[in-house]
């Protein structure tokens, strides 16, 4: 029989051995971040930075990777135990209720620190823009603009090209954010940014507002910083708006500066615009011609862009304006099958479709 003490200090040491063993197991189990980046799945990664727009990553092997702030498409923390709030507000923007996962968001953004609350900020945007929650959207995007430091470029890579849902608020308080934001932006880029979400809203709720917004959005430079696609589309929606208020030379005379400066890569942003403004004020086979052509460039040069089936459509509406119906009904159904398009330019094109059948 083994003498108490001797009993006492063996069961001492196997009790830390097994909990050593146990904390050793625990840290190994909670770094298990998982990150869903433009469709591919990362799991049991960790999370190790907030580097401008990338989030830098470590794999299970050992790899060093970055996603893009603008693919990132869902994120758990399960490395950091005060972040769980961010976990069930990621959750429930996946399940389709971003307006539960907001106050979430706004609880883990007070707890976080390091490089996680720009982060978070960025996901609060994405959650208050899906659930049409324009006053918690613009207060939190002109915080993100505010960050001396990558708060522009931020702001650029989660300013959204998407509609508002049906059910968004009221837009004056969200509009008055923005203009407070605009009359004391701390830089060209902020102010930029700041005025497209402002026209962005505007258009959505039917603001009377809207051309005055237009105009100055179209008319502030633009720096390279922040020459990101959601921000090029905003810049086009202005030049739409203002040819359609009567104001079309103007909108062409901006956008063909704006062509000379704007990233290839950007350059179907523009084109969609100037074919709209062209058909739109068309007054002769010519001026239809050219807004085809525009339309197709996009078709032409860019095949994988996401305008494609719009600029199918525009196209098509350009040759029935000429007389040219086969033309347009084989244009509509490229539209009505290609795979980016959206339901609404789907219903569009099948709704043609049959409007010209009858009619051929």
């Amino acid at each position: 029989m083994l003498p108490k003490m001797k009993f006492s200090r063996l069961r001492a040491c196997t009790i830390r051995i097994a909990v050593g063993v146990a904390i050793a197991s625990y840290t190994t189990m909670t770094i298990a971040d998982e990150l869903l980046v433009a469709g591919t799945r990362y799991q049991q990664v960790t999370i190790d930075a907030f580097e401008s727009t990338q989030i830098a990553f470590t794999t299970p092997g050992g790899e060093f990777k970055y996603a893009d702030l603008a693919d990132l498409e869902y994120l758990q923390v399960d490395s950091l135990t005060n972040l769980r709030d961010l976990n069930s507000a990621e959750n429930h923007v996946r399940n389709g209720d971003p307006r539960r996962a907001i106050p979430l968001y706004e609880r883990a953004l007070r707890l976080a620190g390091g490089y996680w609350p720009p982060l978070i900020r960025t996901r609060i945007i994405r959650a208050a823009h899906d659930a049409g929650d324009l006053n918690t959207l613009a207060t939190h995007f002109v915080q993100l603009t505010k960050d001396s430091q990558h708060g522009a470029v931020r702001a650029a890579a989660v300013l959204s090209r998407e509609d508002f849902p049906t059910n968004t608020g009221h837009p004056i308080k969200a509009i008055r954010i923005l203009n407070a934001a605009i009359d004391g932006a701390v830089s060209q880029s902020s102010r930029v940014l700041n005025e497209a979400l402002r026209f962005n809203i505007a258009i959505a709720t039917n603001n009377d507002q809207s051309v005055s917004y237009a105009k100055s959005l179209a008319n502030q430079p633009l720096t390279p910083d922040i020459a990101t696609r959601s921000v090029y589309h905003a810049i086009a929606g202005a030049l739409s708006v203002l040819a359609s208020a009567g104001q079309r030379d103007d909108a062409i005379r901006i956008l063909d500066d704006a062509f000379v400066a704007a990233p290839k890569e950007l350059l179907p942003e523009l084109l969609i615009a100037r074919a709209k403004i062209t058909l739109d004020g068309a007054v002769s086979d010519a001026d239809a011609l050219r807004a085809a052509s525009s339309a197709m460039r996009i078709v032409a040069h860019y095949p994988n862009d996401p305008l494609v089936p719009e600029a199918l459509a525009i196209t098509a509406q350009a040759h029935e304006r000429i007389g040219r119906t086969p033309t347009a009904i084989q244009l509509w159904e490229e539209c009505s099958k290609h795979a980016s398009a959206a339901t609404h330019l789907v219903d569009l094109a099948r709704s043609e479709l049959s409007r010209l059948r009858s009619n051929s």
